[in-house]
C-alpha cells in the first residue's frame, strides 16, 4: 500500500462513517498531489475534503491557508480548527486580528491572501482552500478570487469548495490555464434528502405540486391573498416536528417585527429548564466586556426572544449577541432564528427546516427574484446530517406571484458562474509595481476569468461572423441586370430622403387624414421643396426597372447581414479589450492627479497601492490634502469614516454645535468626491466613489474614549443598527493600521493614528474582533 493510500484508509478509519464517493474522490486527488475544484450542495460534507487536506500539509510539515469570504466564518473556523489540531497549530489573520501568524495552519480572509500574494509570497505554502469559491460571481468581490488565482504560486494545491453551479467545468478549465491542473469534482446528490413544501397563508403546510411552473393551482383573486403569519408558521413547524428552523425574512424591520410578534402571542418553545440554561448563558454575556452593550431595544428584543426559544440573525446585530444565538441554536436551546439572507452564507448553524418567506428581495435597482443558487444555499441548511433522515424546506405562499415564481425556480438549474472582475485604483497600481511593462500587465488582464470567459465568448462570435459571412457571400457578388447591384443603395437613399421630407412637410393634422384614407394636400413652398427629390428618385436608373422589386428584398437582406456582422466586430473589439482599456483609462485618470508619471508610481501612487480599501483613491487624496491637518486622533477617524461604505446609507443625525468646524471638514471631502467623480466621467470610469456623512458624529463620539455605548448609537438613523457601527468601527481599525504600515504617510498624520486605534478598539468593538 502507498503512503497516499495509507493516509487515506487512516484518515477514513478515524470517521465516524464511511466517506461519501465524491468525498473519497476529492482526498484521492489531494493524497496524490493534485488540486481539486469540489462542487457539491451545502450540507453535503465539503469541509471534510479540507480537513484531508489539513492532515496531508501538517504531514508533509507545509503550511496551509484556509480562507473564507467571511470574517465572521474566518473566526468560527478559526475556532474549530483550534478545537482539532490546538491552539499552537493553528493561526488568525482577518485585518481585524493576528493570532499566531506563523502558524502552520492559518486562517484568513480571501482578501487577505490576495493582498499577501500581491506583496509577497509566503514562506513554505503547500496548500491553499477557497472555501465558498462560489463567491468568485459575486459582484462586489469577485474579483479577490481571480487575483487571488492569479497569482497564487502554481507549485501550490488549491482545494477549491464551492456551491452547486452551472459551469463548475469551465470555472476548472480557467484555472487549469493559468494556475495548473484540477480536478472538478461534481456531485449533486445531498446526504440528507431535502423536500420542497409550499406554506399557504390560508391553507398551511402545501405539497411542491402546488406551485407546478406556469400555473396557479386555484383561481384566487391576487387582491385577496393574506400576508404570512409567522406565528402561524412556527406552530405548525413545532407541531410537525420540525423544529429546529430558520426562518428567512429579507429584511432587518421584518425579523424584529417576527420576534415582536412571537413574544406577544407565540407559542412556548422551551422548557423551564432550557429557559434556566438561556438565562445562564445571557448572565454570562452580560459579565464580559461586551455585556455593557447590550442595554439597547434592539439586543434587549433579541435577549427576550431567547428567553422564549426565538432569536434573530442579521448584520445589524452586536456580533457577541449573533453568537450567543449561533452557540444556543446549536445546543438545542434556540428553536427559530429569524433571519436575513446572510445567515446562508456559510455560518454554520445547520436545522431540519428551512422557511423563505418570499421569494423577492430588494436589490440595488428595486426588488427581484431570488437566483437559483440563492435558494439551494438557504434550503441547503435544512436536514441535519447524521440527525434528520429528511431536511423541508417550507416557501411562503403569501405574495400572488409566489405559486409561479416557485415553480420556476425549482425548475431551474444552479446559475453558472460569470465573472465580476474589475480593476480599481489600488489593483491598477499594483500591476505597475509588479510588473511595470504594458505587454506584461495585459498578460496578466487577459489571464482573468472574466477574459476567458470573454474568449469564449470570441470564439462563439467568430462562428457567428463566418455563417454571416457565407450569407453575406452571394448577396456581395449578385450580378443585378442592369449589371451593378450598387445602383440600388443610390437609390434607396433618395427614396429615404423623399419619405422624410415628406413627412416633415405634412402637418400632423392632414397626417391623421392621410392615414384614414384621404388625401394630405400641401402647400405650394412644400411641393417646391419636394420637387427636386421627387426628380432625383424619378431619374434613378432604378426607378423604371422592372426588376426593381425582385432587387429590393436581397438589398433590404444584405444590409440586415451587414448590420450583423458589424455589431459583432464591435462586440469582438470590445471583448479583446476590455480589461486592458479600463487599465489605460485608470492610468489616464492617474496621471491627471500626479499619481502616475512616465509610467513610474509617485510617492502618492506607491502610498495608495500598499492600501486594501474599497476607496483607496479618495483616501490617499484626502491623506495628501490638507484636509486631515490640524485634527485630533478621533476627528480623523471621523473624517475617514464617511469614506468607508457601508451600503446601507441613512440620513445623518443633525451635528451638535461643537463639532461644526469637524462637519465643515467633512462636507470639504465631500466636495473632493465630487471632484474625482467629474474626473470619472472625463476618463470614462464608472467605479463607486462611497461618501456619507453618516458616521461622522458616532466615529467621534466613540474615538474620543466615551465609554457609553448609548452615545454612539443614538447617533446612528433609524437606517442602522449597532451592528452596523462595530462592523464600521473595526474597518476604521483596520484602514488606520494599513494607514501606518504605508510607505510616505505625511508626518502630521502619523503620531495621531495609534491614538485612533486606541480610542476605537476597546469593549464591545475589541469583543467583537474574534466573532
Amino acid at each position: 500500500m502507498s503512503t497516499s493510500e495509507e493516509r487515506i484508509e487512516e484518515f477514513s478509519g478515524a470517521l465516524p462513517f464511511s466517506p461519501d464517493p465524491f468525498q473519497r474522490a476529492a482526498i484521492t486527488e489531494i493524497a496524490e498531489g493534485r488540486s481539486v475544484l469540489v462542487c457539491a450542495p451545502t450540507g453535503a460534507g465539503k469541509t471534510l475534503v479540507a480537513e484531508f487536506a489539513i492532515e496531508q500539509a501538517l504531514a508533509e510539515r507545509v503550511r496551509l491557508v484556509y480562507t473564507t469570504p467571511l470574517k465572521a466564518l474566518s473566526n468560527q473556523k478559526f475556532a474549530d480548527f483550534c478545537e482539532r489540531w490546538g491552539e499552537p497549530t493553528v493561526g488568525l489573520l482577518t485585518g481585524d486580528i493576528s493570532v499566531n501568524p506563523h502558524a502552520p495552519i492559518l486562517v484568513m480572509t480571501t482578501e487577505i491572501l490576495r493582498n499577501l500574494f500581491w506583496l509577497r509570497p509566503m514562506e513554505g505554502l503547500g496548500y491553499v482552500v477557497l472555501d465558498e469559491c462560489h463567491y468568485l460571481g459575486n459582484e462586489g468581490r469577485g474579483t479577490v478570487w481571480e487575483e487571488l488565482i492569479i497569482l497564487c504560486p502554481t507549485d501550490v494545491r488549491l482545494v477549491a469548495l464551492s456551491a452547486t453551479v452551472g459551469n463548475a467545468r469551465e470555472l476548472a478549465a480557467w484555472i487549469t490555464e493559468v494556475h495548473g491542473p484540477i480536478t472538478p469534482i461534481i456531485e449533486q446528490h445531498r446526504p440528507v434528502p431535502l423536500t420542497y413544501l409550499g406554506y399557504d397563508p390560508r391553507q398551511g403546510v402545501v405539497p411542491a405540486s402546488a406551485f407546478k411552473e406556469g400555473r396557479l393551482v386555484d383561481r384566487e383573486r391576487p387582491w385577496l391573498v393574506p400576508p404570512m403569519r409567522s406565528n402561524r408558521v412556527v406552530a405548525d413547524l413545532q407541531e410537525r416536528g420540525w423544529l429546529p428552523a430558520l426562518y428567512f425574512i429579507f429584511s432587518r424591520a421584518g425579523c424584529r417585527e417576527a420576534v415582536r410578534r412571537f413574544l406577544h402571542r407565540g407559542p412556548q418553545l422551551i422548557t423551564p429548564e432550557e429557559r434556566d440554561a438561556v438565562d445562564e448563558a445571557i448572565a454570562a454575556l452580560r459579565e464580559e466586556p461586551a455585556g455593557q452593550a447590550l442595554e439597547s431595544t434592539l439586543s434587549e428584543l433579541c435577549l427576550e426572544g431567547l428567553r422564549h426559544g426565538v432569536s434573530m440573525h442579521h448584520a445589524g446585530i452586536l456580533p457577541p449577541l449573533k453568537r450567543l444565538t449561533e452557540r444556543l441554536f446549536e445546543r438545542g436551546l434556540v428553536k427559530v432564528v429569524f433571519a436575513t439572507e446572510t445567515m446562508s452564507l456559510g455560518i454554520h448553524m445547520p436545522a431540519k427546516a428551512v422557511v423563505i418567506e418570499s421569494l423577492r428581495k430588494r436589490s440595488d435597482v428595486g426588488f427581484r427574484t431570488l437566483t437559483a443558487l440563492e435558494l439551494i444555499q438557504m434550503a441547503g441548511r435544512a436536514g441535519r446530517r447524521g440527525i434528520d433522515p429528511q431536511g423541508f424546506c417550507l416557501i411562503g405562499l403569501g405574495d400572488p406571484t409566489a405559486r409561479r415564481e416557485a415553480g420556476a425556480l425549482l425548475h431551474r438549474s444552479a446559475e453558472p458562474i460569470r465573472s465580476r472582475f474589475r480593476l480599481g485604483y489600488g489593483s491598477c497600481a499594483l500591476l505597475i509595481l509588479r510588473y511595470g511593462r504594458a505587454p506584461d500587465i495585459q498578460h496578466v488582464l487577459d489571464r482573468s476569468f472574466g477574459q476567458y470567459q470573454h474568449r469564449q465568448q470570441l470564439e462563439d462570435l467568430e462562428t457567428q461572423q463566418a455563417a454571416t459571412l457565407a450569407e453575406l457571400a452571394p448577396l456581395r457578388s449578385y450580378q443585378a441586370p442592369c449589371g451593378d447591384f450598387g445602383n440600388f443603395g443610390g437609390y434607396r437613399t433618395r427614396v429615404q430622403a423623399l419619405e422624410e421630407a415628406r413627412v416633415r412637410l405634412t402637418p400632423p393634422r392632414r397626417r391623421r387624414r392621410q392615414r384614414r384614407g384621404g388625401r394630405a394636400s400641401l402647400s405650394a413652398d412644400a411641393r417646391a421643396e419636394l420637387a427636386p427629390l421627387e426628380t432625383a428618385v424619378g431619374s434613378w436608373i432604378c426607378h423604371p426597372c422592372p426588376h426593381r422589386p425582385a432587387c429590393a428584398p436581397l438589398d433590404a437582406e444584405r444590409r440586415r447581414l451587414e448590420r450583423r456582422l458589424a455589431g459583432d466586430q464591435t462586440r469582438a473589439e470590445q471583448l479583446r479589450l476590455t480589461y486592458w482599456d479600463q487599465f489605460q483609462r485608470l492610468c489616464g485618470l492617474l496621471e491627471h492627479v500626479g499619481y502616475l508619471k512616465d509610467g513610474a508610481l509617485s510617492t502618492e501612487g506607491r502610498f495608495m497601492a500598499e492600501l486594501r480599501h474599497d476607496n483607496e483613491l479618495l483616501v490617499t487624496r484626502a491623506v495628501f490634502s490638507p484636509l486631515l491637518h490640524g485634527l485630533d486622533a478621533a476627528s480623523i477617524g471621523a473624517v475617514l469614516a464617511c469614506l468607508l461604505e457601508d451600503g446601507r446609507p441613512g440620513e445623518a443625525v443633525p451635528i451638535p454645535k461643537r463639532y461644526r468646524s469637524l462637519e465643515r471638514r467633512a462636507r470639504e471631502l465631500g466636495a473632493l468626491v465630487q471632484q474625482t467623480e467629474q474626473l470619472q466621467r472625463r476618463f470614462g470610469i464608472g467605479l463607486p466613489l462611497p461618501f456619507q456623512l453618516t458616521p461622522l458624529l458616532p466615529t467621534v463620539r466613540w474615538a474620543e474614549g466615551r465609554m457609553d455605548w448609548a452615545a454612539p448609537v443614538e447617533s446612528l438613523p433609524v437606517e442602522l443598527d449597532e451592528g452596523d457601527l462595530v462592523r464600521l468601527f473595526r474597518r476604521l481599525i483596520d484602514l488606520a493600521r494599513q494607514l501606518l504600515d504605508a510607505p510616505g504617510l505625511p508626518e502630521e498624520i502619523q503620531p495621531k493614528l495609534p491614538l485612533l486605534i486606541a480610542g476605537l478598539d476597546r469593549d464591545v468593538v475589541l469583543a467583537s474582533a474574534l466573532l
